[in-house]
This record gives structure tokens, sequence and C-alpha cells, in this order.
């Protein structure tokens, strides 16, 4: 969910005062058309049933008068919603509303260290090793989520994808945006833009990579064998497992119980069945049931 900065929150109050006007004009007008009448009765030659009514034409025509009033003190000043439209206006031609404070940032873990580490430790911040670091970043270094038409450049990809797969790595609190941030020497809102930029690429080749096998296929045949070869397995096409993703609370709705699992958490449980160099060929995360089923 994007952060609600100081900016979005004073766009959103701006938005509710100019929607509140529209309805106070639309009430003062409903009001207006009740209080013109729409047939004239009164009759010039009956002047005793004019002076019989006159208390009730000035009683009901005062009631009248203070309705209106009401109304037309419910409008907001056209000077105020001006000044409305006029505040609107800058806000959203201007990037930020509060001076901005330079916070001390630093890349040299990631410059030094990070990727100068041995293999094991490579792989325990990053979660994959770095042949598979390699291989995913030629796959996605060339879609264009990673380039624009601005004058200022994108970090580069293989930064972009460090961040993101350190973020995924992470559980708790050492994986909010700000820690993530302090790890690589960038902002919080940087990290939410280069996640979901890695996010967008591998998502856009994930048909051509997850799929299952065309029976009769020689891919299919070569599977069955590499089984046989490697686990001794025959007419093996690939192996399944499951695993819990732990979510933050209990969803919303009649049905959040169906959440909790063995571990007392709540969680979606994911399917795997992956091939003998456990690549994945199918995945199937979360189950819709009603909410007495189990």
């Amino acid at each position: 969910m994007p952060r609600v900065t100081p900016r979005l929150r004073r766009l959103r109050q701006l938005r509710a005062i100019l929607r509140l006007n529209v309805g106070l004009t639309v009430y003062q007008a409903i009001q207006d058309a009740i209080a013109e009448p729409d047939i004239d009765l009164s009759d010039s030659s009956n002047s005793s049933d004019t002076d019989d009514t006159d208390d009730t034409d000035n009683s009901s025509s005062s009631d009248d008068s203070s309705d209106n009033e009401e109304a037309s003190q419910a409008v907001l000043p056209p000077e105020f919603v001006e000044a409305v439209y006029n505040a609107l206006n800058h806000t959203k031609e201007s990037r930020y509303i509060l001076p901005r404070v330079i916070l001390p940032k630093s890349s040299d873990w990631y410059d030094n260290i990070a990727q100068n580490e041995n293999p094991k430790r490579y792989k325990a911040h990053f979660r994959v090793s770095k042949l598979s670091y390699e291989a995913l970043l030629r796959l996605i270094e060339h879609h264009p989520v990673f380039y624009n038409n601005s004058t200022c450049e994108q970090t580069p990809v293989s930064k972009q994808l460090h961040v993101a797969l350190y973020y995924f790595g992470c559980d708790g609190s050492a994986g909010s945006w700000i820690q993530v941030g302090s790890r690589f020497g960038i902002g919080e809102g940087t990290v939410q833009l280069f996640v979901n930029r890695v996010l967008t690429a591998i998502l856009y080749y994930e048909d051509n990579l997850v799929k299952w096998p065309q029976p009769g296929s020689e891919h299919y045949q070569q599977m069955i064998d590499m089984h046989l070869h490697l686990h001794g397995f025959p007419n093996c096409l690939g192996f399944v497992n499951s695993s819990h993703f732990n979510i933050f609370h209990r969803p919303f709705g009649q049905g959040g119980n169906t959440f909790w699992n063995h571990h007392d958490q709540y969680s979606l449980n994911g399917m795997f069945i992956v091939d003998a160099e456990t690549r994945i060929l199918f995945t199937a995360l979360g189950c819709i049931l009603p909410h007495n089923k189990y």
C-alpha cells in the first residue's frame, strides 16, 4: 500500500472540501426549488379572503425566508472555494510541501562488501546463488520498465535487482522500507519503486518460464529421463511440496479463520511442482472455500 505522505493527505483534504461544497450547492438548489410556488392561487377580487389570510401568509413567508437564509449560509463563501482551488492546484504542482530533510546515507555495504561475499554469505543475503542472480539479470535487464524518457537515468538494473532480492528475503521488521533503504544507502520510497519494477519485469516472463511440459514432446521425455538418471524414479515428471506464507493479520470476511494454520499463524498455503533440477513447473497459492469448509 502506498505511504500516505503529507502531500497526499493535503490533496485528500482539499478534494473533500470541494466535494462538500458541491453537496451544499445541490442542497441549496433543492431548497430554493421547494420554496418557489409553482401556481399563484391568490385572487385580487377576493379582498376579504386576502385579509383573513394575511397572518398565515406572513408566517409562511417568514418561514420560507428563514429556510432560504439557512440554505444560503450552508454554501461555502466563493472566496473560500477559490482559495481551496488555488491551494489544490499549488499542491498538485509541488512534489513536496514540507522542507526536505537530508538524511545521511551510505552504500558502502553494497558497493564494497555485499557483491564480494563468498557464495554462502551471498546466498544468505539475496536467497539466490550468484549464477542464478546473473541469469535473472540477463532475463529482465532489457524490460521497458527499467527505461524512461527522463534526462535522469535510472539506477542500474543490477542494483535494483539486488535490492528487490534482499527485500524478498527479509522477514518481520527487517523487511521494512526504511531498514532495506538504510542497508543500500537509498530512500524507503526508492526501495518500493525498485521492488515494483523488478516484480513487473519478472511477472512479464512468468508464462514463458513457469509452465507444464507438453505431453509427448521431446522436453517432456527429457524430464522423465532426468528424474530416472539423477534420482532413480521411473516415469516421474516432478516433485511436489508445499509451504506456508505468513500474513500479517487475519483476513477480513467470514472466511478469515480458514487461514489459521497448525503453526498458530495466519498464512497462505502454496503448492509447488518442480522438475529434477528444481525448476518450477506449476504453482498454486491459497484456496477459496466457504467459511465453514476446511
